[in-house]
């Protein structure tokens, strides 16, 4: 089979869209992932090594994507206790760290995001990138993160809960100023990454990757936010079923 990345004829391997490391349910039914909808006919399914597809990439080429996907745990999981906390007018707003790499972390978010768009899995199908597909494939190919502005990425963490929150289905969002961004769940993680030539309003650069700066991290209560929403949403439909079950 044709490797995406590549574009050789060779077999194929599992490729995780969302690294293992980030795909969890919390401390719900043990840690276990499940991938969660609040369709209907939807029923909750065991994802014990997070969501992969098994045709994208060639194991050359997924050994590529690795380097990045070790970073970004690196960074946002492994040492996210040396952060330093951002307070405001006493209360605690984000996160932020000086010793940390643009290019690795920037295109780990962007090998996130383009795997979700080439994916054939149902998760990611609302991840369509069309021509930035092969715009950013070939910033991969090239090892280069691009200008901070070009495909700008800000991170976030969720906050609110003492436990662990699954990874949602990624969304596509439409700014007020016509901006297409998609949003993509890691976990108690999520990244925005604006898929659009126009430049970034001022408003939409909080927490904008700037290499040189400080990497900034910014909280949002899942209780505010419209993914609490989706959560209550998800519970109800799935009452009693996989990790809901009394």
């Amino acid at each position: 089979m044709i490797c995406k990345f590549c574009d050789k004829d060779k077999k194929l391997c599992k490729s995780h869209i969302i690294p293992e490391s980030f795909f969890k349910f919390g401390h719900v039914a043990n840690d276990n992932p499940y991938l969660i909808s609040n369709k209907n006919d939807h029923h909750p399914q065991r994802r014990p090594i997070g969501e992969y597809d098994n045709s994208i990439l060639c194991a050359n080429c997924e050994n590529v994507f690795s380097v990045w996907e070790q970073y970004g745990k690196e960074i946002l999981l492994d040492r996210f206790q040396e952060f330093s906390e951002i307070v405001e007018d006493g209360q605690p707003i984000g996160s932020s760290l000086t010793d940390w790499n643009y290019g690795q972390l920037k295109l780990f978010c962007l090998s996130v995001v383009w795997r979700a768009s080439v994916s054939t899995q149902p998760m990611f199908k609302k991840v369509n990138l069309g021509p930035h597909d092969e715009q950013i494939r070939k910033l991969l190919a090239s090892r280069n993160p691009t200008d901070p502005d070009d495909y700008a990425i800000s991170i976030f963490r969720f906050t609110g809960v003492d436990y662990g929150l699954p990874t949602l289905m990624p969304l596509k969002i439409r700014s007020t100023y016509g901006l297409i961004f998609y949003r993509i769940y890691w976990g108690d993680f999520f990244f925005d990454i604006k898929v659009d030539k126009q430049r970034t309003p001022e408003k939409y650069t909080l927490g904008t990757l700037i290499p040189g700066e400080a990497l900034i991290i910014y909280n949002r209560n899942i209780r505010e936010s419209r993914e609490y929403d989706i959560l209550r949403k998800i519970a109800r439909h799935n009452e009693n079923k996989g990790p809901f079950k009394n």
